[in-house]
């Protein structure tokens, strides 16, 4: 407990000293913690609800006087990973020749959340809304606010991957799984215990559990 609790002071330190920078770029804190039950995607003519809640809003005027909106989401996780690589699958050494496509449809999302915030409006046209996490991870010096670089098309693809969730939802299509099957026991319980995970081996064989 000691260890983590100096880890995380560190952690906080140098996040302070980015927020000091983020805030001398014109950014402020318009919005922690918030809860939305009013979103709306429609698909296919038929309204599908939104709901979620976003770690914090920011906003600033740049010096020619354009309102800006920043939708952030803090990730605390190890790796410090850029919104686009959580978002967007690129090709891979197996198949190169993949075309890259979207795994995560967090924060294209979040656009759908916002629209009833004040400043923002029903549609957000007009608006410059940019889309970023604040990284704390394990490596303090990585500690960083990073925007993604998504351009309008880049967005429209997402909402269409989001669309097309929506259509299988609705059709209650949910197979096939993810290749290759994370776990491939079909125990319930399997991915609780780690059967399998790093070589180990269930605790109790199946010869135990059928006697």
């Amino acid at each position: 407990i000691q260890i983590q609790l100096a880890q995380l002071r560190l952690r906080l330190e140098q996040f302070a000293l980015k927020q000091a920078a983020w805030r001398s770029e014109g950014w402020e804190i318009v919005h922690t913690e918030l809860e939305e039950n009013d979103g709306v995607i429609n698909v296919d003519g038929e309204p599908f609800r939104l709901l979620g809640r976003i770690d914090r809003i920011d906003r600033r005027v740049t010096d020619s006087g354009c309102e800006e909106f920043a939708i952030l989401d803090y990730k605390t996780g190890d790796a410090g990973e850029a919104p686009e690589k959580k978002h967007i699958s690129k090709p891979g050494k197996n198949d190169p020749l993949a075309p890259a496509h979207w795994v995560d449809l967090q924060l294209p999302l979040y656009r759908y959340l916002v629209r009833s915030v004040d400043g923002l409006g029903p549609d957000l046209k007009g608006k410059t809304v940019k889309l970023g996490y604040v990284l704390l991870p394990g490596v303090v010096a990585d500690t960083r606010f990073e925007l993604a670089e998504w351009s309008d098309s880049d967005l429209m693809i997402a909402d269409e991957a989001a669309c097309d969730v929506v259509r299988k939802i609705r059709n209650e299509v949910f197979w096939p799984p993810t290749d290759p099957i994370r776990y491939q026991n079909t125990d319930e319980f399997s991915a609780v215990v780690q059967h399998g995970v790093f070589g180990r081996a269930p605790f109790v064989t199946e010869e135990e559990i059928g006697s």
